[in-house]
């Protein structure tokens, strides 16, 4: 099984044969970390790493994609190897049904009511947790956000769609930052540095799993393309950060797992240390492989959403009713 490399430390990648080697700048030359390439389907590099074009070539043959950071753990871009499963059939369908007003908001609202059935799985997760007046908040919270997804079966346009999504992130982000400020664990700098890192990771899992699909990840339903960025890994990343990125988030601060010595105290503690992201990268692949129904993990939930999206744009929009598209 394929798997995920993230590489911390900086120095100079080069390719022998079929893997892929790292040396390290604060290593003797012959010390060298081995990367099997063809055991890797995404690579993250978050030190400064060096490379040549062997290495880019062979990462593009090989189907990896390769996230890359700065030195203070901001996202700066991916490198996106040759599409292979790419259809042009489901490329026009893809852009028609976002041209298509009608089409457009039944996916738009199947998100969001996608996207407000996790907010209200998060909030019970966390009540669970914690008494008395925090508790009753979080129900209350989740409350909200019930009688706001209630709404979208009487939404028929975008602008009402949206309308229905601001009003159930407000009420759910209040609620969540309120918890995260009560626990007085964390100043709100590092909470942010530590939220913002989770949420640049579920984008980036979202973007590859769809570059494994032929769906064009530039054309989103929820976000609105823009020159630059993948909407449609937007639309998917804002489902799943609720019990992907929230609910990773507590937990490693209700058990102590992270803590201000995470966090780069030189930059006001706005940025995560090296410490702190092998922390959360560490508890990332491992919440990615817990199960998210059954026997289904959070990364197998990603890939069936992408599926069964695909299936509805493939189906004949006559034949097709609108209400048998359900994301999840």
């Amino acid at each position: 099984m394929k798997r995920t490399y993230y590489i911390h430390t900086s120095g100079h990648m080069m390719r022998e044969h079929f893997r892929i080697y790292l040396a390290s700048c604060l290593a003797p030359r012959e010390a060298l970390t081995s990367i099997p390439a063809c055991n890797m389907h995404t690579l993250y590099l978050f030190g400064n790493v060096t490379m040549d074009t062997s290495v880019i070539g062979f990462l593009g043959k090989q189907h990896v994609m390769l996230h890359i950071y700065d030195q203070y753990g901001t996202y700066a871009g991916s490198f996106f190897p040759r599409e292979y499963a790419s259809s042009g059939m489901l490329h026009v369908r893809q852009v028609a049904s976002f041209l298509d007003p009608g089409r457009r908001t039944l996916l738009a609202r199947s998100m969001v009511a996608a996207t407000c059935t996790h907010m209200r799985y998060a909030l019970e997760s966390f009540s669970r947790h914690v008494e008395g007046e925090e508790q009753e908040l979080l129900r209350a919270s989740a409350e909200c956000v019930l009688q706001e997804q209630a709404r979208l079966d009487a939404c028929e346009h975008m602008s009402d769609v949206q309308a229905v999504r601001e009003q159930a992130q407000q009420a759910y982000q209040r609620a969540w930052h309120r918890l995260v400020q009560r626990q007085g664990e964390l100043p709100p700098t590092a909470f942010q540095a530590l939220l913002r890192f989770g949420e640049t990771l579920c984008y980036t899992t979202c973007l590859e799993r769809s570059y494994h699909t032929a769906l064009d990840a530039t054309v989103g339903f929820l976000h609105e393309p823009q020159a630059s960025g993948f909407a449609l890994a937007s639309d998917i990343s804002e489902v799943f950060k609720p019990l992907l990125v929230d609910s990773l988030v507590f937990r490693l601060i209700h058990q102590g797992l992270f803590s201000p010595e995470h966090v780069d105290s030189h930059l006001d503690g706005m940025y995560l240390n090296e410490r702190g992201r092998q922390v959360l990268v560490r508890a990332w692949e491992d919440h990615l492989q817990t199960a998210y129904l059954h026997t289904l993990t959070y990364r197998d939930a990603i890939d069936r959403a992408y599926r069964r999206l695909v299936c509805y744009l493939m189906e004949d929009p006559e034949d097709a009713p609108s209400e048998r598209f359900i994301l999840l």
